[in-house]
């Protein structure tokens, strides 16, 4: 009798080790597969930066006052793609009014030159 229920033991430890064989080997196929899909994901993330990079590569950004005939000046963000004006943004709260006799120091150009 002794010689069964030891064989019983064996067969039930014998079990739950490959019950823990197949949930192992289940937990290292998916990481495998989830570690490869963040690569990929990365990967891609990395690509899209990069032309956007490229892409943008023309266009800066700088801010300037603009005066008007009566000295009156206001901050602008001006946005150019090359040598072509393509956003210009008041800047809240940035302008001055200067005398009527005030002189513009600064010596006329394009915006986007």
């Amino acid at each position: 009798m002794g010689g069964k229920k030891y064989n019983r033991e064996k067969f039930k430890s014998i079990k739950i080790i490959k019950i823990f064989m197949k949930k192992l080997i289940i937990l290292t196929i998916s990481a495998v597969i989830i570690s490869s899909l963040a690569i990929a994901i990365y990967s891609l993330n990395f690509t899209a930066t990069a032309r956007v990079i490229q892409d943008t590569a023309d266009f800066y950004s700088y801010t300037t006052a603009v005066c008007n005939s009566s000295n009156f000046c206001q901050d602008y963000e001006i946005i150019c793609k090359k040598n072509e004006i393509i956003n210009q943004s008041k800047i809240t709260g940035a302008f001055i009014q200067h005398s009527l006799d005030w002189k513009d120091p600064r010596r006329q150009k394009k915006l986007c030159d």
